[in-house]
């Protein structure tokens, strides 16, 4: 005979070792689906749309201060001219040295001119913009250097880390003269042979081609 086992008075016979009171748990339902107000919806894309276009926006404002910017520093590149005549006047009161100056400078523009040191040894130097006329072959640029120190130290004072080749370098009345630049060979040869000397009243440096 089968042992049935009793519950409650009233309860319906269960297993033994079944917990009366504990009920079955309730099956899972179907997955609820939260509903978003229309209004909410909008509004919550609008402040997307917002975003989005904040982002846009910023980003243009940056490529356009960026393009400011970069254009302002070209535009400050401003070539600044020096009085090479009055520097000049001044470098023979200062050295013994020929003080001299291209035959074209009247018609270039000079960027830089005095009297320096190296090696200990006092040096007049100038540079000069030209426009590719008055012997100098194509625009661009040349140095005139004149020093009591020898072609080595000028040279490597000069044309160390300069890709400035060629160049023109020998003795004139007792000094190095260096002329270098952006000119080619011919028109380099062409400028030193013409290098002419200032006087104390600032005479020199015509227009003329030494060609």
């Amino acid at each position: 005979m089968g042992v049935v086992a009793t519950g409650a008075p009233g309860a319906p016979p269960g297993r033994i070792g079944e917990d009366q009171g504990m009920t079955d748990p309730v099956a899972p339902g179907p997955a609820q689906i939260v509903r978003v107000p229309a209004g909410k919806a909008r509004y919550l894309q609008s402040v997307g749309d917002m975003i989005r276009s904040m982002a846009v926006i910023g980003g243009v404002v940056l490529l356009l201060a960026t393009f400011i910017w970069l254009t302002r520093r070209d535009s400050e590149q401003v070539v600044r001219e020096v009085d090479w005549r009055t520097q000049a006047i001044v470098a023979t009161a200062q050295t013994d040295l020929p003080i001299l100056v291209p035959a074209a400078a009247a018609s270039w523009t000079a960027t830089s001119a005095g009297v320096r040191l190296v090696d200990g040894q006092p040096t007049w130097a100038a540079t000069f913009l030209t426009d590719g006329e008055a012997g100098a072959g194509a625009a661009g640029f040349i140095g005139i250097v004149v020093s009591a120190a020898d072609e080595s130290t000028i040279r490597d004072a000069y044309l160390g880390s300069a890709p400035y080749e060629p160049h023109e370098i020998g003795q004139r009345d007792g000094a190095t003269v260096l002329v270098y630049g952006t000119a080619d060979a011919e028109a380099l040869a062409r400028i030193a042979a013409g290098l002419t000397p200032v006087t104390a009243d600032g005479g020199a440096g015509g227009a003329a081609d030494p060609s």
